[in-house]
């Protein structure tokens, strides 16, 4: 289990550079997040082979101006535009050596449909297995309308049935849309064996936050104890806005480091 960090919303930086900006705050595992609209791929192998770091990737990368996929669209348009733009995001990955890729399930301002989502993510797992990868669907909130409850979580894995596809799960998305740490503890323990990534984000009972992990240990620890108790080799990623102080996302970070290794040396 280790903490990683997200280049999610550093519009204001190219990919690259946002990996460069992560990396000295003690980071050397970094989802490159969205939306990038450019991102040198061979210049991010070379900082990547530099600096010895781990890529993961949330899809899509990079993003299309002005365009905003929808895994779960009812227009047919977008599906397919979407389509095209998260398969070349799978290709990017695989080039970056990236064994991960994050796709939402839906996104909150269109018509949405679970079956388009099972569908997109029925082609997605196929191709994932073709390039030896892993997709991962990121549970969202009720305003996406579908994706967000456990109970469509649960029938779209059911029904792409593929060991190549598993779950990012989004702890903002969760607490929004379960209405408390608990049943959001409960959400994660009942798909604790498909989880593949973790968005490490704080959340209100109405909105998800892009701020690094605050002082909140019971939710943690659980979060920590349930992973743990399936021997979860992944990530613990911070999603967290550009405006937040380095200092807090380092204090963030080092938090998340130490409640894991509380609950080790509590096991010992």
């Amino acid at each position: 289990m280790r903490v990683a960090v997200s280049t999610t919303h550093r519009l204001h930086l190219s990919a690259e550079n946002a990996v460069c900006e992560l990396h000295p705050l003690g980071f050397n595992d970094i989802q490159l997040g969205l939306p990038h609209y450019n991102a040198d791929l061979d210049n991010l192998v070379r900082i990547r082979d530099w600096l010895g770091l781990t890529y993961t990737v949330h899809g899509p990368f990079p993003a299309e101006r002005g365009f905003i996929c929808n895994a779960a669209a009812v227009d047919d348009s977008v599906f397919e535009k979407t389509r095209g733009i998260f398969t070349s995001t799978l290709e990017n990955a695989g080039r970056l050596g990236a064994g991960l890729v994050v796709f939402h399930v839906a996104e909150p301002g269109h018509e949405n449909s679970l079956e388009s989502s099972i569908e997109m993510f029925k082609l997605l797992a196929g191709k994932a297995e073709k390039e030896d990868m892993v997709v991962c669907v990121e549970n969202k909130m009720p305003n996406s309308d579908v994706g967000f409850s456990p109970d469509d979580i649960r029938r779209l894995l059911e029904e792409v049935g593929s060991d190549h596809l598993g779950i990012c799960f989004d702890t903002g998305h969760a607490i929004a849309s379960m209405g408390s740490e608990r049943k959001a503890l409960d959400f994660m323990d009942s798909f604790k064996e498909q989880i593949r990534d973790v968005h490490i984000v704080p959340g209100t009972y109405e909105w998800d936050v892009a701020t690094p992990p605050q002082l909140e240990p019971h939710f943690y620890r659980g979060v920590v104890r349930i992973l743990d108790g399936v021997g979860y080799p992944g990530n613990l990623t911070i999603e967290a806005v550009p405006e937040i102080p380095d200092t807090e996302l380092v204090r963030g970070s080092q938090y998340l480091r130490a409640t894991i290794v509380e609950h080790y040396q509590n096991k010992m």
